[in-house]
């Protein structure tokens, strides 16, 4: 089977993401366990409407 670049750069990102020194591996972030800022709930909801408004757009 034949991988295109796309394919490789998730698989490489993955692996990265999994990877046990990697920044978004959630066992070793500082972080980890500690309260949720508000400023951080409400980015994630700001992006959450724009990635469903943008969802919205492309099926139209």
């Amino acid at each position: 089977m034949k991988y295109s670049n796309f394919d490789l750069r998730i698989e490489e990102f993955m692996l990265y993401c999994t990877a046990e020194e990697g920044n978004n591996n959630p066992f070793v972030r500082r972080d980890r366990g500690k309260p949720i800022c508000v400023n951080t709930i409400n980015n994630y909801v700001r992006n959450i409407k724009l990635f469903f408004n943008w969802l919205t757009d492309e099926d139209e």
